[in-house]
């Protein structure tokens, strides 16, 4: 079970950039009030050199976060089981690092935490892209974006749910064609980029105040969304 001593100390948010395939592209996360982020691919160290930030493999990245998480005997914290599901892949091997640390499952809890006390205000919501497709439109509603929007803490306009990844391989692509020369990089491109790591920031930021909300309403809400990372449903490969 999670602790509740504090926000910051207990709970570790993490939030990864990937593409459908599973391509890392960075991580953003926030433990003890620092924020940080880590570029997960070669692809984009022209980025990560012109805004200091530091490159390293995924699965390196993966230990040392969760090495971190157990040291303060904390919860890590994601929107969805993608990033639990990402954690385990990327440290097969690391069994007991993974069952040594809790995992909050915030979308479950948002789930609960709408239909007890939101699901009015929910099911008025405006549509968070209008010129989404029918499909897109089923989705959003359930984001993080959008259902932050329940505790007023809205996404920036150019935050574009669905962009990440076409931004993050625009600039890939770049990079590549200046020989990672971020400067040599047109407007529109830096643009791009800035855009990308801006998203990150915001789920990452917009998890914070969604979990304040849903444990000041209802702390048992996610209690009962905490699991043991390491899943009892799984081999952990």
């Amino acid at each position: 079970m999670a602790t509740t001593s504090s926000d910051h100390v207990a709970y570790q948010f993490l939030d990864f950039e990937t593409n459908k395939k599973g391509d890392f592209y960075l991580a953003g996360y926030e433990i003890a009030g620092d924020f940080r982020q880590v570029i997960l691919t070669p692809g984009l160290r022209g980025l990560a050199k012109e805004l200091q930030i530091p490159l390293t493999r995924p699965e390196d990245f993966a230990r040392d976060f969760l090495e971190g998480v157990r040291a303060q005997q904390g919860t890590v914290v994601a929107y969805s089981t993608a990033e639990q599901n990402t954690l385990m892949s990327l440290l097969p091997d690391e069994r007991s690092l993974l069952n040594s640390v809790q995992y909050l499952n915030l979308a479950k809890a948002a789930r609960v935490w709408i239909k007890r006390y939101k699901q009015k205000e929910f099911d008025a919501l405006p549509p968070l892209v209008k010129s989404a497709n029918d499909f897109s439109k089923k989705r959003h509603p359930k984001s993080l974006a959008s259902i932050c929007r329940l505790i007023g803490f809205d996404a920036p306009t150019d935050y574009a749910i669905g962009k990440t990844t076409s931004r993050f391989n625009t600039v890939i692509s770049a990079l590549e064609k200046k020989k990672h020369n971020y400067l040599s990089l047109t407007a529109v491109q830096k643009a791009k980029a800035t855009k990308a790591i801006k998203h990150n920031r915001f789920d990452v930021e917009s998890m914070i105040e969604l979990l304040k909300t849903i444990r000041k309403a209802d702390p048992k809400i996610i209690e009962r969304a905490t699991m043991p990372l390491l899943r009892s449903d799984t081999t952990g490969k």
